[in-house]
């Protein structure tokens, strides 16, 4: 018994020194107001830009894909989601309910990358100078 009281002690100091040193999150506006996706367009900045034959969208979509999934550096259980919009694919990198990478693969021919402020330190290198390479690979004459 007093070994169970001794235990419940210690899981109690744990919990009280957690919240005392600001370890614990508290469900409020702010953690919307600190989410980075496209709807809030002024925490992204455009990091790259070109354009491509406008016949070659499909190709341009599925090399920006894997440009995307190319291996992240920094970032931990980031995953690559592509969303066809109504004159564009949008492929993105995202991490929990945050974007960190947005390109942009316009039906126009258009192409632009823009990176999330969220981001911060994070390198994505990899996948700039794979895009780099698609534009080069399909660019419009």
């Amino acid at each position: 018994m007093q070994k169970l009281q001794a235990r419940k002690a210690e899981i109690a100091i744990v919990c009280l020194a957690a919240v005392l040193s600001g370890c614990t999150a508290v469900a409020t506006g702010e953690f919307q107001k600190s989410t980075n996706t496209v709807s809030t367009p002024e925490k992204f900045q455009p990091v790259l830009r070109g354009n491509f034959r406008k016949d070659a969208h499909a190709q341009m979509v599925d090399c920006v894909n894997d440009a995307f999934v190319s291996p992240m550096e920094d970032v931990l259980l980031g995953h690559v989601r592509q969303t066809r919009r109504a004159d564009n694919t949008r492929i993105d990198i995202a991490s929990s309910s945050s974007q960190f990478l947005v390109g942009y693969v316009f039906d126009n021919g258009d192409f632009r990358v823009d990176k999330s402020d969220y981001s911060g330190a994070v390198k994505f290198d990899r996948q700039l100078a794979a895009s780099r390479a698609c534009i080069e690979r399909f660019k419009a004459p």
